[in-house]
């Protein structure tokens, strides 16, 4: 074996939704940390995870600009993938500004 486990940060303000995406991941074999909120969230990218689940609309910081600081985080940022995750509507402003980062 001798694999490290891969990293998943869950950055979603429902509880229970992110509980229940960790607990699926964590069943899957991966590390699964929750952020509560965008602050949150970006104190933690800090240790650099090796997939980001991300909600667009969060309390303290939103979804966009946490995704903008990644972004800026150097090579691993400009790598990391990042799941948008999200009940808004496809279409909508606020998804449509998050394929143009």
């Amino acid at each position: 074996m001798g694999m490290d486990k891969k990293r998943i940060l869950v950055v979603e303000d429902d509880p229970h939704l992110a509980e229940l995406i960790k607990e699926r991941f964590t069943d899957e074999d991966f590390i699964a940390e929750i952020a509560s909120d965008g602050e949150v969230g970006l104190h933690m990218i800090d240790t650099a995870p090796d997939l980001v689940l991300l909600d667009i609309m969060l309390p303290k910081v939103d979804g966009l600009t946490v995704l903008e600081k990644i972004r800026e985080k150097g090579k691993w940022g400009e790598r990391v993938p990042v799941i948008i995750v999200s009940n808004l509507n496809p279409d909508s402003d606020e998804i449509l500004k998050a394929t143009t980062v």
